[in-house]
């Protein structure tokens, strides 16, 4: 189908001619596929478009359903990890008590044992003073055959 298209451009050249007229020109074209009955969508918007932008749409809300629900399983899991921290220090905190009574028992202990050894000590016969000539035999000096 062929179709003849007038257009009709019009523009001021009173600037270059230093005149009050507009010109007009007529452009006669021939153009296939143009209907001038049809309104065409705005903004590039075209029926070839209009099924890709939906898909499109599509692919991204589920993909931020997608995201949300990854964000989701995140929380979880740093939820998750904050709790074992705390079992960890829970934990900690008990053995560090248990170490810290234990530690203190066993000194008190080892108190108690040193007053009994030097209330013992009292008792036991003074060794004699130590006398060089009374001193065992040491071996030799030798040097080395090396």
């Amino acid at each position: 189908m062929r179709v003849q298209v007038t257009m009709i451009w019009r523009y001021s050249n009173a600037q270059e001619k230093g005149q009050d007229e507009e010109t007009v020109h007529e452009i006669e074209q021939e153009h296939d596929g143009v209907h001038m009955g049809r309104e065409y969508p705005m903004h590039g918007v075209y029926p070839s478009q209009e099924g890709k932008t939906k898909q499109r749409q599509e692919e991204i809300i589920q993909n931020q359903a997608r995201q949300e629900q990854y964000i989701d399983r995140l929380g979880d899991i740093v939820e998750k990890h904050g709790q074992y921290i705390d079992r960890i220090r829970d934990l900690y905190e008990n053995l560090y008590g248990q170490h810290t009574t234990f530690n203190q028992q066993q000194s008190h202990q080892l108190a108690k044992i040193e007053a009994q050894l030097k209330g013992l000590w009292v008792h036991v016969i003074a060794t004699p003073p130590y006398a060089p000539g009374d001193a065992s035999p040491h071996p030799p000096y030798r040097t080395s055959p090396y």
